[in-house]
């Protein structure tokens, strides 16, 4: 079994020697089996920090950098964000090829994906249709840079499994409910994102608006939200249940 680990914005050059020092000791003590996952965090709640929030140079520059640490080479990087000079990890890293996956959600962060990372890890709060355009933008940001489309995209989805389907899809509801809420509400610091969940689902914007409303306005998701929405974002059904393919 393959072990995930997440770091979102680094914040600072000194913590991206960390991140890269961090995943190569787990990745020695689990045995080869680590992947690390990187992402830009939520623009409003690194800005909070008292940082400024430029996703896509801050990627570019961390990618860059904690690749070359993991791989052992000393970095020298100027970058827009980040920059580094002649840093590397004392110990070199058991395994110099680790993948490293980036979280993305707007058109450049998955052009970004494809053209420098190993693979494409989607947010737990996307439909499930909107993971084979995301893909599509990944292959033509990697064909643009020359290289092979990655291979591997991680997409959680909230499920619930019942020997009643009806049960289910009401269970699932409140797990759902706070997925879409939180970045409808962050539409305003990313329209990318906004857009990626309510061009994607299938629902009309007026009936995804209200149902929003609904929540905001502390409504019970069980409520709030109809079937439409349980299709988009979640696997829920009988012990056998198979959803179809999104398209």
């Amino acid at each position: 079994m393959r072990h995930y680990t997440v770091m979102r914005h680094p914040g600072a050059p000194r913590m991206l020697k960390l991140i890269a020092m961090e995943t190569a000791a787990l990745d020695e003590l689990a045995g080869g089996r680590v992947v690390l996952g990187l992402g830009a965090g939520i623009g409003s709640r690194v800005r909070q920090t008292g940082l400024p929030y430029r996703p896509i140079g801050a990627m570019r520059d961390t990618l860059a950098i904690v690749r070359g640490l993991l791989a052992g080479r000393e970095v020298t990087h100027a970058g827009t964000v980040f920059s580094t000079e002649r840093v590397r990890l004392e110990h070199p890293p058991a395994r110099p090829d680790l993948s490293i996956l980036m979280a993305a959600m707007g058109d450049q962060a998955l052009a970004l994906t494809g053209e420098l990372a190993d693979g494409l890890m989607i947010s737990n709060g996307c439909a499930r249709r909107y993971t084979s355009r995301a893909v599509g933008l990944v292959g033509r940001g990697a064909a643009r840079a020359g290289r092979p489309a990655p291979a591997e995209v991680v997409q959680y989805v909230v499920c619930a499994l019942r020997a009643d389907g009806a049960e289910a899809r009401h269970a699932i509801k409140p797990v759902l409910g706070g997925m879409p809420l939180g970045y409808w509400r962050s539409g305003g610091d990313s329209p990318a994102v906004r857009a990626a969940h309510v061009e994607h689902t299938g629902i009309a914007p007026e009936d995804y608006r209200m149902a929003m409303e609904r929540l905001a306005a502390n409504m019970p998701a069980a409520e709030a939200l109809d079937g439409r929405f349980v299709d988009a974002y979640t696997i829920a059904g009988p012990g056998h249940f198979t959803p179809e393919s999104p398209t």
